[in-house]
């Protein structure tokens, strides 16, 4: 993430949020691209700037044997307070999430923008049709 949108939250943070309305500018959406700027932290994004693009990566390249690999930008100085749960389904009906179901591929990629991306990957035996999602909570 850029120094000066690391310097803008900070500011925003800790300097403008109103005491009686605590997580005022969190729910915001200030650039008005449908993240909160809560989100735009997690991924790394402006929140100055209206863009949602690049926050989700399909590795393509070995589907062909089976495998399918999800990936998301995050940015590391947020990753403390969120959980990032991988979810994986074989028809959107039911959801699995675990170690079972589902495992990080690889180590994080460093982009040149401060964030990294962090990939997961399906087990087992891989159906006609699967599904993977990424759920992401306050810790």
């Amino acid at each position: 993430m850029a120094q000066e949108h690391r310097q803008y939250y900070k500011e925003k943070l800790y300097y403008n949020v109103d005491p009686a309305q605590p997580g005022t500018f969190w729910n915001e959406d200030t650039d008005g691209d449908g993240l909160s700027n809560r989100l735009e932290f997690l991924y790394g994004r402006d929140p100055l700037v209206p863009d949602n693009f690049g926050i989700i990566e399909i590795l393509t390249e070995n589907l062909d044997q089976g495998t399918f690999v999800i990936g998301i930008r995050l940015n590391p100085e947020a990753l403390g307070g969120f959980n990032i749960i991988p979810q994986y389904s074989k028809g959107l009906d039911v959801w699995n999430e675990g170690l079972f179901y589902i495992e990080p591929f690889g180590i994080p990629t460093q982009n040149a923008d401060g964030t990294e991306t962090h990939y997961f990957k399906a087990k087992g035996p891989k159906p006609k049709k699967a599904f993977m999602r990424i759920v992401i909570t306050d810790e």
